[in-house]
């Protein structure tokens, strides 16, 4: 995918490079001209409904202070080779 910053008024922006069915691009090509829309003001609402609707499926966690300590107790460990790797563990 190929994404190039562009900078319109104060809002930044991305371009992206998909590929499309020839169907899709049609039936988007036909509600652009019927909706006197660009396909990027179409495609830029799709994207939008869709995350908005998807949210909720995002599992969104913040670790607890235990498991962040755990996590640094870890990494202490493994920096001094205190660890057993998975195939020692399923011998």
């Amino acid at each position: 995918m190929q994404v190039t910053s562009k900078h319109m008024n104060t809002t930044t922006r991305q371009v992206f490079s998909i590929s499309l069915p020839q169907e899709l691009v049609t039936e988007i090509e036909q509600v652009s001209i019927y909706e006197g829309r660009t396909h990027s003001e179409l495609v830029r609402e799709a994207i939008r409904d869709y995350v908005q609707a998807h949210k909720t499926r995002i599992p969104v966690a913040k670790a607890t202070a235990k498991e962040i300590k755990a996590i640094q107790r870890a990494r202490r460990e493994i920096a001094k080779g205190e660890y057993i790797t998975l195939e020692d563990l399923l011998k």
